[in-house]
């Protein structure tokens, strides 16, 4: 099973999962418009989050030279994204409004927000900017970072066949056989959370997060920081940090017993922090449990039988934390799992 293929499932899943909770619209196939144009305005985000992408993005005075000046093809890549943008983003958005003035309730995140900001007053006008930001940047970050996470999950367990091991045993043990783990079971799956955490922490869906601009001048540890500054978090080189995770490089679940380690900084810091990330932390809960429950991941053999181990190596040139292309072998563990794959199905 390619990575290519696993990207493609991953990334449907996760978008059918955000799509309903966002909008409350049911994923209908991979061919869905709703679905398709939000995949492309993705890979245009990831392209132009990057700060070597564009210029522009280094010079930003650039942005006011006129278009007919020779070297300036990236404004209509510019406004072909805008417009990508505007209508991936408006037309789910204008269906679920459509549902909300209907008197649907799906409770949903845009008919939940819709609603309690209309109640306090606000007009049309600013309760659909608000609410399609929100949704913008929930669909935005959550879809493509969740996927990652799910991959690098996959190169962990194809790695370290023997953690996955001792994730199935405790999962087997306190939830048994004939059912998929529920959040029920979460606060007696000590392991398996610090697997997760382990996961976040390991490989960073989003290395260098979003670059910010300093809104004023600061001085932090003696250096000068001028208002306008593009300001960049480094994640990865604070979760590999050998003065706090002892053999960073290292995927251990275990690391995180100690209390008195702290978390990883995958999601950011401060006013800037990644709002969504406890609704990652759920959606990534399930998809995990439910794989280790049913599913083993194994390495693919070569020609001459020699197992072929996956690598930590990402994609360059990307602002997102992609594993190279790797191949595994993905199967249900038992017959009788693979009948509670069909039955949950």
């Amino acid at each position: 099973m390619s990575s290519e293929f696993l990207n493609e499932e991953f990334y449907r899943t996760t978008s059918a999962l955000f799509l309903q909770s966002v909008y409350g619209y049911e994923l209908k196939s991979p061919q869905d418009p709703f679905f398709t144009d939000i995949m492309t305005l993705n890979e245009v985000l990831s392209q132009a989050t990057l700060p070597t992408a564009f210029l522009v993005n280094a010079l930003p005075w650039l942005e006011y030279i006129p278009d007919w000046v020779p070297g300036t093809g990236w404004k209509k890549t510019a406004y072909e994204w805008r417009a990508l943008k505007d209508r991936a983003m408006g037309d789910v958005y204008n269906w679920a409004k459509q549902r909300v003035v209907s008197g649907v309730d799906d409770s949903s995140i845009v008919s939940l927000t819709y609603k309690e900001v209309r109640q306090t007053g606000s007009s049309e006008a600013d309760a659909d900017e608000f609410c399609k930001s929100i949704a913008t940047i929930l669909i935005a970050a959550g879809t493509e970072t969740s996927t990652l996470a799910m991959m690098w999950f996959i190169v962990a367990m194809a790695i370290y066949p023997e953690i996955q091991e001792k994730a199935q045993r405790e999962i087997d043990e306190v939830v048994g056989s004939n059912r998929l783990p529920t959040i029920e079971d979460r606060p007696n799956l000590p392991y398996v959370e610090r697997l997760l955490a382990e996961i976040v922490r390991w490989h960073p869906s989003a290395p260098f997060g979003v670059p910010h601009v300093c809104t004023e001048e600061n001085v932090y540890r003696g250096y000068r920081i001028p208002k306008g500054a593009t300001m960049i978090g480094h994640i990865t080189a604070t979760v590999r940090d050998e003065g706090v995770y002892k053999d960073a490089d290292k995927f251990d679940p275990d690391r995180f017993l100690d209390p008195n380690l702290p978390p990883s900084q995958a999601f950011g810091w401060g006013l800037r922090i990644c709002p969504g990330q406890h609704f990652f932390r759920e959606i990534f809960y399930f998809e995990v449990t439910s794989m280790l429950a049913a599913l083993k991941v194994e390495r693919c053999k070569d020609e001459s039988g020699n197992e072929i181990i996956p690598t930590q190596e990402m994609l360059q040139n990307s602002a997102i934390a992609c594993p190279v292309p790797f191949k595994v072998r993905i199967t249900p563990r038992s017959e009788h799992h693979a009948e509670l794959i069909r039955t949950a199905a």
